[in-house]
């Protein structure tokens, strides 16, 4: 009877064990999607006050596309939130307008204007915006009809047919 209750508390502690090493691994990986999204964003914002014509305060913002850093294939940002019974990959360079909005915000203390969710897909399928070179390069940001438009990737198919 006594080997049984020990075999018992021996196998709850391996099974607790187990779980403290994949919690610790999904909060690492999502401080490092985190870190780099930082990272990421404050390079975005430096740039976006080094544009001629920008003023944060009047001048709406569009991101189009997806920043290859925030690849869900990459290593190191694996698909580690299907663990935890999510449908999405939730790091940034995915979000709608007004996600971006409160990350600028809250995260980064710097507040913009976002154009709204409605106009969103005009910019992911014009030509003007397609033909723009991808951030961090020269004229991935630039001012369209008042609206600074900041090009982070191309758009995937499936995001322009929404």
């Amino acid at each position: 009877l006594q080997c049984g209750k020990l075999i018992v508390v021996a196998s709850v502690i391996v099974v607790l064990f187990g779980n403290i090493l994949s919690a610790n691994q999904i909060y690492l990986k999502k401080d490092l999607e985190q870190d780099s999204s930082l990272s990421f964003f404050t390079r975005v914002v430096d740039k976006m006050d080094m544009l001629e014509g920008y003023d944060r305060k009047t001048t709406p913002v569009v991101f189009v596309g997806r920043a290859d850093c925030f690849d869900e294939n990459k290593v190191g940002f694996s698909n580690g939130y299907q663990i935890m019974g999510a449908t999405g990959n939730y790091v940034l360079g995915a979000a709608g307008p007004s996600w971006y909005e409160r990350y600028f915000e809250y995260k980064l203390g710097y507040d913009i204007l976002t154009v709204d969710n409605s106009k969103l897909d005009f910019y992911k399928e014009s030509e003007f915006v397609k033909d723009m070179p991808i951030f961090p390069d020269d004229g991935c940001m630039q001012i369209v009809d008042g609206v600074l438009v900041v090009k982070l990737g191309e758009v995937a198919q499936e995001d322009a047919s929404k």
